[in-house]
């Protein structure tokens, strides 16, 4: 947690049920992309942190995807291993991509992403959206 205070860019990927991600471990200004769900970062944070950016990960908009019921995300809206489960099963694929980052992998998921046309690439941040832009 210590080498976090010296970071610009905090990726969270933890098995935490529960925020794990405090405030004085964060640089000023820093970015916090949580991909974990349920989230590892306070909303607490927003209001401690005006100067930290967090950004909500896990989250896939599915705008031309009716689920048809609430599976407790905006509609329109998928957890990230439910987009790839679409993904794999439009595609015949039965892997499974359990396990350890695999950047070859994830390129190959954007590109089928693409493919598809079903999915979309936003940044929320706890549900609003963020425009993200280089310094």
């Amino acid at each position: 947690m210590a080498g976090m205070a010296e970071a610009d860019i905090v990726v969270v990927a933890s098995s935490a049920s529960e925020s794990v991600i405090k405030s004085e471990y964060l640089k000023r200004g820093a970015v916090v992309y949580d991909i974990t769900q349920p989230r590892n970062v306070s909303p607490q944070l927003l209001i401690s942190r005006p100067d930290v950016t967090v950004i909500d990960g896990g989250i896939i908009d599915t705008p031309r995807i009716d689920y048809g019921m609430d599976i407790g995300l905006r509609p329109n809206q998928a957890f990230a291993c439910l987009a790839e489960t679409i993904i794999f099963a439009l595609e015949g694929n039965k892997e499974n991509s359990v396990g350890f980052v695999n950047p070859a992998k994830a390129a190959e998921m954007l590109e089928l992403m693409r493919k598809y046309e079903y999915f979309d690439i936003n940044f929320y941040s706890y549900g609003k959206p963020v425009t993200i832009s280089a310094k």
